[in-house]
């Protein structure tokens, strides 16, 4: 029997747990059950249990901190974390102690609960340790998908490595996805670190037909599947797979992303194929609404028109003020360049425009003037997110150059967010919201944000919010957790932490200090 703990300071959601699957006729026995973290760790060193379920928030200790201290005990235990949509910060930290699985609360069901756990049953197995599993593991997966991007192996190179891994141990088919990661200053993820990547590329994956394999490059990262189809439909079950993982990634990590999924090959050496076409068709997303684009001979076709600017044109539009003019001449511009599909073109078109606009404003000031320039730094182009944001921000690159923004601290876009953020801050706003509400996409927003605050909308967030907790204990005798439930902040461990690392003393000694003096 493989020995089963569950935690989870909810007791609906433990007795959910013990009658959801019948536990001993599927091989499993829950030996404990905790409501809190330290019970956890007591009722794991006294029946050393195989498999870990638990949720992240809990008294004491929280799931993280169980995972960490029942793996330095037991460093083969497998987890399954029990989360909300809204943890994905938390989920991060999971997955860098290598939690296992997750699961969402709203989505526990008998059936994917007992996947999961049969995958991992089958995990715990001696056969199937880290030290014998055979070739078709997913470490030899990524050492292929390794091999094929970052060299070009011959076909009789490729022929050696197939007797070195033994194809015939994999499934039958490969493909590839190949992300693109849209841009977000808030981002508090560290893509670089490899065991964060290496447990990443095995959370999702809970079917017993496929495995995966990733690799990071820049802000790319890339998937290589190794799947047993189950129907005959290829590409509806590629589509399904990427859709599902994006979807995933979005939920637990907050970034958003493209990706280009390649054709399926039968072979190892149809790898470096694979690889180029997902990129091919990942290209294509920055020019269309859809964020999962299945590859097809189409996307390759790149036109080669070079679109130029008029500069005269352009300034006759300024010196007229007619604004609505130059932007349909923008939109006009871009319009052209979109039907070749060539992103070298539309790049070519941005720094064009950019440069002159940065020339003219130049003009306004004389030579002793300082001269703001962030607006005009072509490093913004890869930073925006599609065909759309480019064009989009030229225009508002135009707007300010004449004028339309003088006298004004913000744009109209983030003074909208800094209103929102102020009627709204007691609530669990998010950044893709705050994007939302100001009609603009969430990597210019974000974007956008920082060029004009110098900070990122996270960290005004948070400022805004400890300064409303800061007048709260100065003018109330609020207790600390109902000022932290009151200003936005869920967690009143979190908030003390917070606020003790931006005002440099804690809750308790602020409030003690500032509500004694004024009374």
């Amino acid at each position: 029997m493989i020995k089963v703990l569950v935690a989870d300071d909810e007791l609906l959601v433990r007795i959910g747990l013990r009658t959801t699957i019948e536990w001993e006729k599927n091989g499993f026995t829950i030996v404990g059950e905790a409501k809190n973290g330290k019970e956890a760790i007591e009722l794991f060193e006294k029946f050393d249990a195989d498999i870990l379920i638990t949720d992240i928030r809990m008294p004491v200790y929280d799931g993280l901190e169980v995972i960490k201290q029942i793996k330095e005990k037991k460093r083969d235990l497998k987890s399954i974390i029990l989360t909300h949509y809204d943890d994905f910060s938390y989920a991060q930290k999971a997955i860098n102690l290598g939690a296992s699985e997750f699961i969402l609360k709203n989505n526990l069901t008998s059936d994917n609960l007992l996947i999961i756990l049969k995958k991992l049953s089958e995990e715990l197995k001696p056969e199937n340790s880290k030290e014998h599993k055979n070739l078709a593991d997913s470490d030899h997966l990524y050492y292929t998908l390794e091999k094929a991007i970052l060299t070009n192996l011959s076909k009789m190179e490729y022929r050696g490595l197939m007797n070195i891994l033994g194809e015939n141990s994999f499934y039958p088919y490969f493909f590839v996805a190949y992300g693109k990661i849209s841009y977000n200053d808030d981002l508090d993820l560290d893509l670089n670190n490899g065991e964060f990547l290496k447990n990443l590329s095995n959370v999702f994956v809970s079917k017993d037909n496929v495995r995966q394999a990733m690799m990071m490059m820049e802000d790319h990262l890339v998937y290589l599947y190794n799947i047993d189809f189950k129907t005959d439909d290829y590409r509806k079950e590629q589509g399904e797979i990427t859709n599902i993982l994006k979807r995933n990634i979005k939920q637990f990590f907050d970034l958003d992303m493209f990706f280009g999924v390649s054709s399926a090959g039968k072979k190892l050496s149809d790898i470096p194929m694979l690889v180029t076409e997902g990129k091919k068709a990942c290209e294509r997303c920055f020019f269309s609404d859809d964020k999962v684009i299945l590859y097809d001979p189409s996307v390759e076709e790149i036109g080669d028109e070079n679109v130029k600017i008029k500069p005269d044109v352009i300034r006759r539009y300024l010196h007229k003020s007619d604004i609505d003019g130059l932007c349909d001449y923008i939109e006009e511009r871009f319009d052209k360049i979109f039907l070749t599909y060539n992103k070298m073109g539309v790049r070519k078109l941005f720094i064009d425009f950019i440069s002159l606009a940065q020339i003219i404003h130049q003009e306004k000031f004389s030579e002793e003037e300082v001269v703001n320039d962030e607006k005009f730094k072509y490093i913004y182009f890869d930073k925006l997110a599609d065909f759309r944001a480019i064009k989009k921000y030229v225009k508002d690159v135009y707007r300010f150059v004449a004028g339309k923004n003088e006298d004004k601290t913000y744009s109209y876009y983030i003074n909208k967010s800094i209103q929102y953020v102020q009627d709204n801050y007691e609530r669990n706003i998010t950044l893709d919201e705050v994007a939302e509400y100001s009609q603009i996409s969430k990597s210019y927003f974000s974007l956008l944000f920082k060029q004009e605050t110098g900070i990122n909308f996270s960290a005004f967030l948070t400022n805004y919010r400890i300064e409303k907790c800061k007048e709260y204990m100065k003018e109330s005798h609020y207790k600390i957790y109902e000022i932290a439930e009151r200003v936005g902040f869920d967690n009143p461990y979190y908030f003390s932490k917070v606020f003790k690392e931006k005002v440099g003393i804690s809750c308790k000694e602020y409030q003690k200090k500032y509500y004694k003096e004024k009374q």
